[in-house]
């Protein structure tokens, strides 16, 4: 099953107009309405991609993911050195295992 996300307007008339792809199969399917008030949708919505820029999703190079903005994003998690909280965090596993096995 592939899913596709498509940009709809309903109209006053109860019309709905969107744009399918034109490479689709010719089958049943079903609908489902995500309806959003205007409050809730925001700038970060997903409808700058057109549904054959998803088909045809080849995925990214490193540059792009890293101009993406997605890399980096626990740097205000109040960690200080991640390496020495990766392994504080490993040592409080082995001390939980080992308490376990103690009886």
């Amino acid at each position: 099953m592939v899913t596709i996300r498509l940009n709809a307007v309903l109209k006053p008339n109860g019309e709905l107009a969107y744009d399918l792809p034109a490479d689709l199969p010719t089958e049943d399917f079903e609908l489902v309405l995500d309806v959003k008030h205007a409050a809730e949708t925001t700038a970060d919505d997903e409808d700058d991609i057109s549904p054959e820029e998803m088909l045809n999703f080849k995925g990214l190079t490193a540059g792009a993911i890293l101009a993406s903005g997605l890399v980096g994003q626990g740097a205000d998690w109040d960690i200080g050195d991640s390496a020495e909280w990766v392994e504080k965090q490993r040592e409080q596993r082995r001390q939980e295992r080992q308490i376990c096995y103690v009886r």
